[in-house]
């Protein structure tokens, strides 16, 4: 029986770790480094850095701030990710093309979780994975992915999207015909 599911190919991705260090380089050459504004993205990044056009700083942002980058904050950006912990080569440069992928494939859950518990800055990838091996382990038929959102969750990390996205799936499955 075929899917009914169809599958967007045209799909574009932004590549976290390049979007993390171009914030970063925002970030550095402000004074108030935990904020930042639209204009000191567009002045740094389009401008001086010349890394993006004009037209992509507003999709930039946008794709910042749905991936939990960056949070708005009245008229600022506040950074949700530990800007010291970012280490940037000398030579750092980047095209669009490298920023957004298009025809990419979305992340896995486990990246997304892991993602997640680097940005909360309680634990970094290497730790989250040493604990994920341990966590549960009595458990045998539990997989990596809910060992993981369990241990993140009992650590009071916020995993409130992905929780909905799982349940919107479930439901989904559940629900096919």
């Amino acid at each position: 029986m075929p899917s009914k599911i169809k599958y967007n190919l045209n799909l574009q991705f932004m590549d976290k770790n390049i979007a993390r260090k171009a914030i970063t380089i925002v970030s550095l050459e402000r004074r108030d480094r935990a904020n930042i504004s639209r204009d000191d993205i567009v002045n740094i990044l389009v401008f001086k850095r010349k890394m993006i056009r004009e037209e992509s700083a507003d999709k930039f942002i946008n794709e910042c701030l749905r991936d939990g980058l960056i949070s708005k904050n009245g008229e600022r950006f506040q950074i949700n990710f530990n800007v010291a912990g970012v280490q940037i080569p000398i030579d750092f440069s980047f095209t669009e093309e490298d920023l957004f992928q298009e025809g990419g494939e979305e992340p896995s859950l486990l990246d997304r979780l892991l993602e997640i518990a680097v940005l909360s800055g309680k634990m970094t990838k290497k730790d989250a994975l040493a604990n994920m091996k341990n966590y549960l382990e009595g458990l045998k038929y539990v997989d990596n992915n809910v060992k993981l959102l369990t241990m993140l969750n009992d650590n009071f990390v916020n995993t409130k999207d992905i929780r909905k996205e799982i349940e919107r799936n479930l439901k989904d499955i559940i629900l096919r015909p």
